[in-house]
């Protein structure tokens, strides 16, 4: 009896590594369906999944080191066909942000929706800082500008006395079209390089004001009335909003 016991407590030995054996293969396929892709010798890009039947690739990450880091402004609903483009400064890539997925009209019928985009992505930030439709189709120049049919679509900015301005305009334009993300982009930029721009604080207090992100809105809308106050401006011209907003 005791040798049948045995026998029996070896077999199901056999049977459970056999099985776990199976298991881990089962998790090295499964790995197989993640994608890491060298960008530059400090960033990699790793897609978490994969899927076959949409056939795209989704939840990227940025790699740094021994950091995973997840990309601000980016829509982890969406997919990629892993068509990117990296910048020649290795600063910026295009990754494609595109919406896929059926629309099921009945229970036999079904129709497949696809609305492609893409986006600007900041490494050294780890953010969306430009979004696209038709202007995907364009490339970088050699100062990492993207540019479409010869028009410079987005500016790896050089801020100066020559054309703050009309950046701030640019932010300004982003700003009431919704596009807040990327006017605090800009905005932030142009703070960077002009600390002391009055404009610059008011804007980019509006665009965090348009994010729900009350505390960094108030911040500089309180920058703003100061500035307005040291450099001697009409503090009569300082909008309504701003009072209101950071009470």
């Amino acid at each position: 009896m005791k040798s049948r016991l045995i026998i029996f407590t070896i077999l199901l030995q056999f049977i459970s590594c056999n099985s776990q054996e199976k298991n881990e293969l089962l998790n090295d396929s499964d790995a197989l369906k993640h994608k890491t892709i060298e960008l530059t010798n400090k960033f990699s890009l790793y897609f978490e999944k994969y899927n076959n039947e949409l056939e795209l690739w989704y939840n990227p990450y940025l790699i740094k080191g021994k950091d995973t880091i997840r990309i601000e402004g980016y829509s982890y609903d969406n997919g990629s066909e892993l068509q990117i483009n990296i910048s020649p400064n290795k600063n910026y890539i295009v990754l494609d942000n595109i919406i896929k997925g059926y629309v099921y009209e009945s229970e036999q019928d079904s129709i497949l929706h696809e609305n492609y985009g893409c986006d600007i992505i900041d490494l050294n930030q780890s953010k969306v800082v430009y979004s696209m439709q038709s202007e995907c189709s364009g490339n970088w120049n050699r100062n990492s500008d993207w540019v479409v049919n010869q028009e410079i679509i987005f500016s790896n900015l050089s801020i100066n006395n020559s054309n703050v301005e009309k950046i701030n305009n640019q932010a300004y334009e982003l700003e009431q079209s919704g596009n807040n993300e990327e006017a605090i982009y800009l905005l932030e930029k142009i703070i960077e390089a002009f600390p002391n721009r009055v404009v610059a604080y008011l804007n980019i207090a509006d665009a965090y004001w348009g994010l729900a992100k009350e505390e960094e809105a108030k911040k500089n809308y309180e920058k703003y009335i100061s500035l307005m106050k040291t450099q001697g401006k009409d503090i009569k011209r300082i909008p309504q909003r701003v009072y209101d907003r950071i009470q």
